[in-house]
């Protein structure tokens, strides 16, 4: 648009500046919301992009830096067609919650499908994550959440299979369907936890 002086024209960009932040505000607090309000029952998912390193030195900074931007924003279609919330952006991955087991085996396994999907249709380096989920009542805090679930959840992302999810032994008492199948990957030592955690595969849906 067309300013009668320099100076008005300086006052309408800081006015659509101020407009621009206050949306963003509203989101971030409409985001936050949904995670404040006390600890409950949550299933934590950790997501983590597969050779990231090897990656990021094989493209550049710059190229790399794209292509992880395409991956969050993969991996938040995923969320949001199966109902996660995320809470943390962990460069090469993502951290969301849900509020159920079921919801969140699918959304791991969504991710999955999705970022296949686009695999088979562009070239370059393949985008393929690994996803952990456990479940208790972390505390929010500002939008974060903070506990031993979701330092459960990291380890357990850590030790999938590429392309695959591990789960804790309580996500899958949570579990009252028979759309997913799991087999046992043994006890596990997990960095911060007492003794060894029986963890599980998940192996497909129904």
């Amino acid at each position: 648009c067309i300013r009668d002086s320099p100076d008005a024209a300086v006052r309408a960009a800081d006015r659509l500046d101020s407009e621009g932040a206050l949306a963003l505000s509203l989101r971030a607090n409409r985001h936050i919301a949904q995670v404040d309000g006390g600890p409950a029952l949550r299933v934590v998912l950790v997501a983590d992009l597969v050779g990231s390193t090897a990656i990021n030195a094989e493209l550049g900074n710059v190229a790399y830096h794209e292509l992880v931007r395409e991956l969050i924003m993969l991996l938040r279609t995923a969320l949001h067609e199966t109902g996660g919330v995320e809470f943390k952006h962990t460069g090469d991955g993502i951290c969301a919650w849900y509020s159920s087991a079921p919801a969140a085996v699918r959304g791991a396994e969504r991710m999955h499908t999705v970022l296949a999907e686009h695999n088979a249709s562009h070239l370059g380096p393949a985008l393929v994550v690994r996803t952990g989920l456990a479940a208790g009542e972390p505390v929010p805090d500002r939008g974060d959440l903070f506990g031993i679930e979701v330092a459960r959840a990291s380890r357990l992302c850590d030790k999938a299979p590429d392309g695959g999810t591990l789960v804790s032994s309580e996500v899958i008492g949570m579990v009252e369907t028979s759309e997913f199948q799991f087999s046992e990957s043994g006890e596990h030592e997990l960095k911060g936890s007492p003794g060894k955690t029986a963890v599980y595969v998940v192996e497909s849906m129904g």
